[in-house]
């Protein structure tokens, strides 16, 4: 069992919350349903940089390290915007290749 302590109190109760590693607390309604209305203005917005990163896919499969060069994009705008096409669908992994300090890194590609 894990316990987390969020500091609640009420009267003489602590808020700590307990679950078993294999049956960890799932994501609300509420946030699933911002995750589906995010994800889908990502996939409907033209101009923005998921947009731009999906057509510099589109034109040559990259991995994020060649995306964030070619675009001039830090690493933490087009890792979460790749990481949105992924769970849209939009693209997948397509093997591997060495980045510019010489680690592997997925090369993503455009689902047809």
């Amino acid at each position: 069992m894990i316990e987390y302590n969020h500091g609640r109190t009420r009267g003489d109760e602590l808020g700590i919350f307990r679950f078993a590693i294999d049956n960890p607390p799932r994501a609300t309604a509420r946030q699933a349903t911002r995750w589906d209305v995010q994800d889908a203005a990502y996939r409907a917005a033209p101009d923005s940089a998921i947009e731009c990163i999906r057509r510099a896919i589109a034109e040559n499969p990259s991995t994020c390290d060649e995306i964030e060069a070619r675009l001039g994009m830090t690493h933490q705008s087009a890792s979460a915007a790749i990481n949105k096409l992924m769970r849209c669908g939009v693209i997948r992994a397509h093997g591997q290749r060495p980045t510019r300090s010489g680690r592997m890194a997925r090369v993503w590609e455009v689902v047809e």
